[in-house]
């Protein structure tokens, strides 16, 4: 008898999770158009830097852009971009993954162990055993799945943190372009 209640709370467990993984796919598919600024702060032995950002989508496009780092995907192609060169790069992507949440949320679930819980007014998302060069990470998400915080850490120990401020449901404006006096080299 006690190993049918086993079962039967994996079993409840594992359909509340996928629950919000549906969920969380439901609610990111009515999101064509959306910006938000953040805080990206980067923590190490030696020292602990932050910087202010902006994230931004307009499907399939996705930008990601500090005064240190820029990466867009759009038509294809992804650019990088890190401050103090004058050189970034060009590289063709596999389609439009980055805009597809469930190729998103399927690539987490492939690169990592994760668990989804539920708190009172928000979710939480945790990841272990990277494969790549983040070896964990977490991500709290608001009611509306919304992220609020996500943090990693990368396979020298080092984390990162970024907390993100108010979501925009907007067009962002022309925002989705390389900075033109980069030069862009293609892989």
């Amino acid at each position: 008898m006690k190993k049918f209640f086993v079962i039967t709370q994996i079993i409840i467990l594992c359909s509340v999770f996928a629950g919000i993984k549906e969920d969380i796919v439901g609610s990111w598919a009515d999101r064509d158009t959306f910006s938000v600024k953040f805080t990206r702060t980067d923590f190490s032995l030696i020292d602990t830097i932050s910087y202010e950002g902006i994230f931004a989508v307009r499907k399939p496009d996705t930008i990601y852009k500090t005064s240190e780092e820029f990466v867009l995907f759009k038509d294809g192609f992804i650019w990088t971009f890190s401050e103090g060169s004058d050189v970034g790069m060009k590289s063709r992507t596999q389609g439009y993954e980055y805009a597809d949440i469930n190729l998103l949320l399927a690539k987490l679930d492939e690169d990592f162990d994760v668990e989804y819980s539920k708190k009172s007014k928000s979710f939480t998302m945790i990841g272990e055993n990277g494969k790549g060069n983040i070896v964990s990470f977490s991500a709290e998400l608001d009611k509306t799945f919304l992220p609020t915080l996500v943090e990693w850490t990368d396979i020298f120990g080092y984390k990162t943190r970024i907390s993100f401020k108010k979501f925009v449901f907007k067009n962002p404006g022309n925002i989705f372009n390389p900075p033109e006096n980069i030069e862009f080299i293609e892989q």
